[in-house]
């Protein structure tokens, strides 16, 4: 695992690639080029590109009028401000209307780090997933990023996809086959199962390994790569045979990966469930290490927590 690219820098290359290959490509901003990295399309085509200023809501219900003259507008902006500040406009204007907008969304979660509450926004899969119509994508290295990005383009729809801020490992080899709503396991075990979500995976790695290496407990660990749909018939048949079953999320765990998996188990499959997250609380502002291990976000809190709760 390289620890060696920024996510919202190789979406930034990505979006040029794709802009060469599809004219209908127009990349909206406000004031975020530079934040969420889309900087390397807007000065390639800047003809294409339009920065509405802190203007968010007239972003959006921009957005849905270009997708009406068979453009594919690409809104850019931060995880708060689209799932916030301008979330009427995303719902009506956008959702309601089936219109062909996506969302790319960086500054998501606690990852933000030293921005603070303001900015990290630990709500945002739980307000979107509850508006119809809207898919939430959720990449976890680059490979996967460059997967989810030809289907979002490809996709005629509202979509909603998360980038990252840190500087994250390269988790697979070459580009993926996104499959929309499927789950991929990253690793196989049979005591437990982890599911981790985008920047928690390298402490759920880790987790995982002092877990077998020191006290024999052998963990699966599955990525969701998708929030909204999931297919929950596949997702059940991987955790079929496993009593345990632990999220990771730098996200709250009212609504969010923790709300979603405890849904499908307790319609389908009842199973012991554990939810690590942020605990409706608001986030601090700091180094986004030092966060992530004041929230329990650590794999020696996981480690913890699954020992505690095999045990009973």
């Amino acid at each position: 695992m390289k620890e060696n690219f920024s996510m919202r820098t190789h979406y930034g290359v990505l979006m040029k690639k794709f802009m060469v290959k599809n004219k209908r490509i127009v990349i909206l901003g406000a004031d975020t080029f530079g934040g969420t990295h889309v900087k390397f399309a807007s000065e390639e085509f800047p003809r294409r590109s339009i920065n509405f200023g802190i203007s968010e809501q007239n972003m959006m219900a921009a957005a849905a009028g270009l997708a009406s003259t068979n453009k594919i507008p690409i809104v850019n902006t931060y995880g708060m401000f689209a799932s916030m500040r301008a979330l009427e406009m995303l719902r009506t204007a956008i959702c309601l209307n089936n219109a062909n907008v996506k969302i790319v969304s960086s500054h998501c979660g606690l990852d933000v780090g030293q921005d603070g509450p303001t900015h990290q926004i630990i709500e945002d899969i739980s307000i979107l997933r509850s508006i119809p119509n809207l898919k939430i994508l959720t990449p976890m290295d680059k490979y996967e990023l460059h997967s989810q990005l030809d289907w979002m383009i490809k996709y005629n729809g509202p979509v909603y996809l998360r980038t990252i801020r840190r500087k994250q490992g390269e988790f697979y080899k070459k580009k993926t086959n996104f499959k929309i709503g499927e789950w991929p396991i990253i690793k196989k075990g049979k005591n437990v199962t982890i599911i981790c979500l985008q920047v928690t995976y390298p402490y759920v790695e880790r987790a995982a390994f002092i877990l077998k290496n020191k006290y024999n407990i052998s963990a699966q660990i599955i990525h969701a790569s998708s929030l909204k749909p999931v297919n929950e018939n596949s997702f059940l048949k991987k955790i079929r045979d496993t009593k345990l079953i632990v999220t990771v999320e730098d996200h709250n765990i009212y609504g969010g990966l923790g709300s979603i998996v405890s849904e499908i188990l307790s319609t389908k499959m009842p199973k012991k469930l554990v939810r690590i997250g942020v605990k409706d609380r608001f986030g601090k502002s700091g180094a986004a290490e030092e966060i992530f291990k004041l929230y329990g976000i650590s794999e020696n809190n996981i480690v913890k927590t699954i020992l505690k709760k095999i045990k009973k």
